[in-house]
């Protein structure tokens, strides 16, 4: 099907992920949610479908902002991009309510949810995402203390200082 394939084609990551720290900091701007984020300052290309992982990144930052009560002061997303020999990492972190520990199993099956308004598909659509682009998501969560995924992603280079597509 349209939705298991991939359009690849060579990105710089942070052309994917930019535009979508600057979407999700400004809706946590309107929640009083600070976004903070840092990345490395020479970029890896990845050969990727640019579309899927900008829906993996909103996927899981909006995710990391639902999971922060607004009511409560000082809460933060943390965003980083890290990038370690032939690979690529992306962290998401919050300081939200966390995962219990009996649903953490359940988070990349379709149609699970905590949420009351949610489908259940956002994690598991995140997963096979990442799964196709042959990388590994990690999620480490302790309950009223945060969450923070990681998506690892093969690199196939650096970058030039004006290289790059738009996703």
């Amino acid at each position: 099907t349209r939705d298991t394939q991939l359009e690849r084609g060579e990105y710089e990551l942070v052309r994917i992920l930019d535009p979508v720290v600057d979407a999700m900091a400004a809706e946590g701007r309107v929640r009083g949610i600070e976004v903070a984020y840092g990345r490395v300052e020479r970029e890896t290309v990845a050969a990727a479908d640019g579309q899927k992982l900008r829906q993996v990144f909103t996927n899981v930052m909006k995710n990391a902002l639902e999971a922060i009560d607004p009511r409560r002061p000082g809460g933060q997303v943390t965003v980083n991009l890290f990038v370690e020999v032939d690979r690529a990492t992306v962290e998401v972190a919050d300081n939200g309510v966390g995962i219990a520990p009996e649903d953490r199993e359940k988070i990349f099956l379709p149609f699970f949810t905590t949420k009351p308004s949610g489908t259940g598909l956002g994690m598991s659509i995140v997963k096979k995402i990442v799964d196709l682009h042959g990388g590994d998501i990690v999620i480490d969560s302790a309950s009223g203390r945060g969450t923070r995924v990681r998506i690892s992603l093969p690199a196939v280079g650096l970058a030039h200082p004006l290289a790059g597509g738009t996703p």
